[in-house]
């Protein structure tokens, strides 16, 4: 019996044809570098916002509400590590990050002394903590909410700026940005700090207390350690609370060391 000739196998497409569209090509952002922090008048201007110019940021979160993870951006890399877990007991009161082309340098340093000037007695402020500009998101919800060790890189654009938190750290500047969801449900309509001091008074609480080295006294004895310890340091000194104004102040200031001490390294 005579048989069919079997079809040829079809070649396989040539190569131009196997590569990914344009559309899928992957463009990797420094997220400390590569992104803008929001609008030229915002960050670079001087005096009082022009008028339609809203206090809006972009910034990255690293952590989440309810985390007692740290997670910090490794400034080279731009990749998010985790550094140290929190004291047991304290966890993060808001989404906590940082807003990108900023650094705490001599700017932010002039900044946050003039604003401690009234304390008795006034703190020295040696330098800003060289790190970019941290920010306190307050939102009715978040990327890590009932995910408490989860942390990583998430780009949250349209952050109203209400105000800010003179914190100083073992006698660096490093103040924390208090902000809230443009567009969420229930933070946002809150332009200013003093709308909402319950939820500002935890930010401080916890500023004043997370660095405090504790441990819980069950740890104390499972470690065979004596049951007393002694008291520990205070490392932070927070010098007042103020509104949108002086937020927008200090994120100028920042872009100005910004500007000044790590763009000329990048070029």
């Amino acid at each position: 019996m005579r048989r069919e000739a079997q079809p040829k196998s079809q070649p396989l497409p040539p190569a131009e044809v196997l590569r990914p569209v344009p559309s899928m090509a992957t463009t990797v952002v420094h997220p400390w570098h590569g992104i803008k922090a929001g609008s030229a008048e915002l960050t670079h201007g001087s005096g009082a916002l022009p008028k339609g110019v809203e206090p809006l940021v972009s910034c990255f979160i690293e952590i989440p509400r309810g985390s007692r993870a740290k997670f910090e951006l490794n400034a080279e890399t731009g990749l998010v590590v985790l550094d140290r877990f929190l004291p047991l007991g304290v966890t993060y009161p808001s989404m906590y990050g940082e807003i990108p082309q900023t650094f705490c340098g001599e700017h932010t340093k002039a900044a946050c002394q003039a604003a401690v000037a009234h304390l008795s007695p006034v703190p020295l402020i040696t330098k800003g903590d060289g790190d970019p500009l941290d920010i306190m998101v307050l939102a009715q919800d978040d990327p890590g909410t009932g995910v408490p060790a989860q942390g990583g890189f998430v780009l949250a654009g349209n952050v109203r700026i209400i105000g800010v938190i003179w914190m100083i750290d073992k006698g660096e500047a490093d103040p924390k940005i208090v902000a809230v969801m443009d567009n969420d449900p229930v933070f946002g309509r809150v332009t200013d700090v003093t709308q909402v001091p319950e939820r500002v008074g935890d930010l401080v609480a916890f500023l004043e207390s997370y660095k405090e080295e504790r441990l819980a006294c069950g740890t104390l004895v499972a470690m065979r350690l004596p049951p007393t310890a002694p008291a520990p340091k205070r490392k932070v000194t927070i010098g007042g609370v103020s509104g949108p104004d002086s937020g927008v102040a200090v994120l100028r200031a920042a872009a100005a060391d910004y500007d000044q001490k790590i763009r000329p390294q990048l070029r």
